[in-house]
C-alpha cells in the first residue's frame, strides 16, 4: 500500500471546470435585467464570488495545517 503524500482541497474551477459560460446572461434575462451594463454585471459577479467563497473556515484550515507534519515533506 502506498502512503498518502499529498491532499488537495478545491474551492472551484480546479478539480471541477464550470461548463456554463453564460451564467450572467441567463440570470439577467431570467430576472428581467435587460441591458445590464457590463460594469454592473462585473459587480454582480464579484458579489456572487464573495458569497460563494465566503470566509476562511479557520477550524478546517488549522486541521489541514496540522496534517502537514503527519504527511511529511515531499521527497
Amino acid at each position: 500500500m502506498i502512503p498518502v503524500r499529498a491532499v488537495a482541497f478545491d474551492i472551484g474551477g480546479v478539480l471541477e471546470v464550470p461548463t456554463d459560460t453564460d451564467l450572467e446572461g441567463r440570470w439577467e434575462q431570467r430576472l428581467g435585467l435587460y441591458g445590464l451594463a457590463q460594469p454592473t454585471t462585473d459587480e454582480l459577479l464579484v458579489d456572487l464570488w464573495g458569497w460563494y467563497a465566503g470566509e476562511l473556515n479557520t477550524e478546517m484550515a488549522d486541521y489541514f495545517q496540522r496534517l502537514r507534519p503527519a504527511i511529511g515533506p515531499p521527497s
